[in-house]
């Protein structure tokens, strides 16, 4: 009569004895219309908002390292206001108000030009504005104010923030 190995032998002889299995770290999804419409959409909001972050943060760059400044004059200052209301499913309505500011400036470019152009902020007039504006186009001004450090870093985060929209739109479709 053959001898019997003990129970644990046999369970440890049968594991040996299979090919270890590769486990996957997420499950696919699987195609489908509504997925698919989804995942475009995504992206393309995504990319949208990474292309514009990243403009913003180049053309802050290039005003601070090589931008004209000057000085010019408030002429008038106005605000804009827009209501947008919302409703959750779960039936709570929530109302945001923005209030955004604008100045109308006048200055003189380095080739004598006056320009009139509207810049961001409040300036009570006939207060003096610093503004920087690129030498090929002196139209694209800015208030001093909004290429300064801060300005500059918040336009670095928003790039990073919307490179990782578009990096959760990837893996989504990797797992698709």
């Amino acid at each position: 009569m053959p001898r019997s190995r003990p129970f644990a032998a046999r369970r440890v002889a049968g594991r040996a004895a299979r090919a270890p299995r590769r486990r996957r770290s997420m499950p696919r999804l699987g195609w489908s219309v509504g997925g698919a419409l989804f995942g475009v959409v995504w992206m393309g909001f995504a990319l949208l908002f990474l292309a514009l972050a990243i403009w913003n943060t180049v053309d802050i760059g290039q005003l601070r390292a090589s931008g004209v400044r000057t000085t010019g004059t408030a002429l008038r200052t106005w605000t804009e206001t827009s209501t947008s209301t919302s409703t959750d499913a779960n039936g709570f309505t929530t109302t945001t108000t923005t209030t955004s500011h604008y100045t109308q400036v006048r200055y003189i470019d380095r080739d004598g030009v006056t320009h009139v152009e509207t810049v961001s902020g409040s300036h009570r007039p006939p207060s003096a504005v610093a503004v920087v504006y690129h030498a090929d186009d002196p139209g694209s001004v800015r208030a001093a104010g909004e290429v300064s450090g801060f300005s500059f870093g918040l336009a670095i985060f928003l790039v990073l923030f919307s490179a990782g929209f578009v990096l959760f739109g990837l893996t989504f479709f990797l797992r698709w």
